[in-house]
């Protein structure tokens, strides 16, 4: 078969391999300089880990695959990820909880938790809307943004820099497909306003929710109170 690139837009293609490098910078760099605290167990974390970097390499395998012409391997591969979405979900809530039960630290596990609903209830939606080409590769994309705040955290952690001043970075990766809407069709996609409305409603619309006192106590009675 020709490897020639024929199909799909470039945009998803060359933004998919980015957010593989920013994954892949962020754990590798943290693994490297041993920058990182472990509040839960080894296989736990090395099971999460492995099943989110081949989400990312998945995602930018399967961008690819649309690229050069490939849709039945793409609708093969794609079928994969269901297993792999149900391991990152139930290993990312354990690890919060985990990471909650070390740290205490209430309004991360609301994060963490808000990220994996996101992206469990986008990732449903893509695989109903597989055949429709447009709503599934930005639900995709939007999917793959949602848990993308924890990578951040970690290059900046690097720094030494505070945990906070991910919101603008993660912002900057939330806005590039809405801005290549405007720019290729002069508005935005209803799925991509749609998908990354929800997102931003769920995080920035809980965040009261996640920094209060009864999200607090009821995450302590839950997970910490033994």
């Amino acid at each position: 078969m020709s490897t020639k690139l024929a199909k799909g837009e470039p945009f998803f293609y060359y933004f998919s391999g980015v957010l593989l490098i920013t994954v892949v910078f962020a754990f590798g760099m943290n693994i490297l300089l041993r920058n990182y605290h472990l509040d839960s167990p080894m296989p736990l974390i090395i099971a999460h880990g492995i099943a989110m970097l081949l989400w990312y390499v998945i995602l930018f395998w399967q961008t690819r695959q649309i690229r050069v012409n490939n849709l039945k391997n793409h609708m093969q591969v794609g079928l994969m990820t269901i297993v792999l979405a149900i391991i990152i979900i139930i290993s990312g809530v354990m690890i919060a909880i985990s990471n909650f039960k070390g740290e205490g630290e209430a309004l991360t596990l609301f994060g963490n938790f808000s990220g994996l609903f996101v992206f469990g209830i986008l990732y449903v939606f893509a695989l109903k809307n597989r055949m429709q080409s447009a709503i599934h590769k930005r639900l995709m994309i939007v999917a793959s943004i949602a848990m993308l705040s924890p990578a951040l955290v970690r290059i900046l952690r690097i720094f030494e820099i505070n945990d906070f001043v991910t919101l603008p970075f993660w912002l900057l990766y939330m806005a590039a497909l809405p801005i290549y809407d405007y720019k290729k069709f002069n508005k935005v996609h209803k799925t991509t306003l749609l998908a990354t409305g929800f997102l931003l409603l769920i995080l920035f619309g809980g965040a009261p929710i996640g920094m209060s006192e009864g999200w607090s106590s009821l995450m302590e009675s839950i997970f910490r109170s033994n």
